[in-house]
C-alpha cells in the first residue's frame, strides 16, 4: 500500500461511523453475541485517521474457518471513510489478512452497483433487490401501486387494524408465533429462534429499528421488522398468521409504513433480497412500483470445504 497508510483487525467499535444499517456496531454485536460467531473490523488508517472499515463476522464449523462481511444475506463490504474511495485497498488488505489466517471460505455481500475489481479468483454472483421511491405525494404513490394492490388495500379499510411497536419480551415472543406459523406453513423453520430476537431488542437502538405486529382486536395478524439508516429504511424480516393472509393485513403494515417513512424524511425503501424464481415475490414488490436493482456477491472457497459442502447436500 502506498503511502503511510496501514491495516489492522481489530475488535469492534461502536464509534465507528458506517455506510448502511447492516455495518454498524449494533448488527455486528448481535451477531458476536451468536454460538460461533466472532465480530470483527478491518480498519485501513494513516496516522491517527481511519480511511475506511470493513466489519465482518468469523465462524469456525466442523473444522473449518468462515469469513462473512455480513451474515444471513445483508449488506457488507468495505466502508470509505473520506473524500477519496479507499474501499478497493481495503479489500485487498481484508483479503490478504483472510489468506494470513487461512481462511477456508470468504464471502463478502456488497451493495454496489459496479463491480469489484480487487476480488480476483473469487466466484461473482449478481443478486438482486427492489427500491421503492418513497419521497413523492401520496396521492402519487397510491397511483403508482398495481390494481392488485390497490384492492387488497381496499379491502383493508373495513378491518380495524392496529399497529403496535415491539417493546417488551411478551411482543417478541407474540412475532415469533407468527414467524413459527409462517414457517409450519411452508414446511420449514424458523431462520432465527427466539432468543435471536430477544438479543435484537436489547441489542439494537430504537432509532434504527422498527418492529410491529397489526393486531385485529387481540388477534396477531402479521408483524414486520424494518431498519433505517439515513435516508433508507430496509425490510428485514416479517410473518404472518393464516388470518392475517386472509385479511391483507401485509398490505395494511406495507402501506402505514410506506407514508410512515415518507412523513419521516425516508426517501427509499428496500425490500429486501429477491431470490431468482421468486416470482410471486417479486410481483408483489413491484406492485408496490418498486424498482429491480442489482448488487453482487463474492465467495471463494477452498476445495476440501467445497466438497464437504457438495457432500453434506447430498446426504441430506
Amino acid at each position: 500500500m502506498g503511502g503511510e497508510a496501514s491495516a489492522a483487525v481489530e475488535e469492534m467499535n461502536p464509534s465507528r461511523k458506517r455506510g448502511t444499517f447492516f455495518q454498524g456496531c449494533d448488527w455486528l454485536t448481535l451477531w458476536n453475541g451468536r454460538p460461533g460467531y466472532k465480530g470483527a473490523i478491518c480498519l485501513l488508517e494513516s496516522g491517527n485517521r481511519t480511511l475506511a472499515y470493513f466489519p465482518f463476522c468469523r465462524r469456525s464449523r466442523l473444522g473449518f474457518s468462515e469469513c462473512y462481511s455480513m451474515p444471513m444475506g445483508t449488506y457488507g463490504g468495505a466502508v470509505s471513510l473520506g473524500d477519496d474511495d479507499m474501499t478497493a485497498e481495503l479489500t485487498r488488505e481484508f483479503i490478504r489478512w483472510c489468506d494470513e489466517q487461512d481462511i477456508d471460505r470468504v464471502n463478502v455481500v456488497e451493495y454496489a452497483s459496479e463491480k469489484n475489481n480487487a476480488y480476483s479468483g473469487f466466484v461473482r454472483n449478481v443478486l438482486t433487490t427492489h427500491v421503492l421511491g418513497i419521497d413523492a405525494d401520496e396521492v402519487i404513490l397510491h397511483r403508482n401501486l398495481s390494481n392488485n394492490h390497490r384492492r387488497n388495500l381496499d379491502k383493508t379499510a373495513r378491518t380495524d387494524f392496529a399497529v403496535v411497536p415491539v417493546r417488551s419480551t411478551a411482543d417478541v415472543e407474540a412475532y415469533f408465533s407468527l414467524v413459527k406459523e409462517s414457517a409450519d406453513r411452508h414446511g420449514s423453520k424458523p431462520r432465527y429462534d427466539l432468543a435471536f430476537y430477544m438479543d435484537m431488542l436489547s441489542t439494537v437502538s430504537s432509532d434504527s429499528l422498527i418492529w410491529q405486529i397489526v393486531y385485529a382486536g387481540d388477534c396477531a395478524c402479521c408483524g414486520h421488522i424494518y431498519f433505517t439508516w439515513n435516508n433508507e429504511a430496509i425490510y428485514w424480516d416479517g410473518c404472518s398468521s393464516e388470518i392475517g393472509l386472509d385479511m391483507r393485513a401485509n398490505f395494511h403494515l406495507f402501506w402505514f409504513n410506506i407514508l410512515g417513512f415518507r412523513h419521516d424524511g425516508v426517501r427509499m425503501l428496500n425490500f429486501g433480497a429477491s431470490p431468482s424464481g421468486a416470482d410471486n415475490l417479486v410481483g408483489f414488490k413491484e406492485g408496490w412500483g418498486a424498482e429491480q436493482v442489482s448488487y453482487y456477491e463474492y465467495d471463494r472457497q477452498k476445495k476440501l470445504y467445497g466438497g464437504l459442502k457438495n457432500l453434506r447436500g447430498r446426504i441430506k
